[in-house]
């Protein structure tokens, strides 16, 4: 099975505009891997700096929604037993402030 891009839409079913024109992420690009070997890719609406801009895909502010495709999927996709990884939510730092 080869997995295909990760597409970003807002909630109305349209890409969404954004400073680096990328619409979609896929296996392709020249992604920054961790150490490890795995892989984060960033879905959010402001830039997280330089070191994980190539793991980007811009977000709207709001809600939106993440497609991808399978290609020749193995039966495991078909029947639920494989489902891709979970999108993680991680909340925002709180903004430090001068005293």
């Amino acid at each position: 099975m080869h997995s295909g891009p990760i597409t970003l839409y807002d909630s109305d079913g349209f890409q969404v505009a954004n400073d680096l024109n990328r619409f979609a992420v896929s296996s392709s690009m020249p992604f920054q891997y961790n150490p490890d070997g795995s892989l984060d890719l960033y879905l959010r609406n402001t830039n997280p700096g330089k070191q994980q801009e190539a793991n980007r895909l811009p977000a709207p502010a709001g809600p939106f929604n993440l497609t991808t495709s399978l290609y020749g999927p193995k039966a495991e996709a078909l029947t639920g037993k494989w489902n891709p990884p979970p999108v993680t939510i991680i909340p925002a730092l709180q903004p430090v402030t001068a005293q």
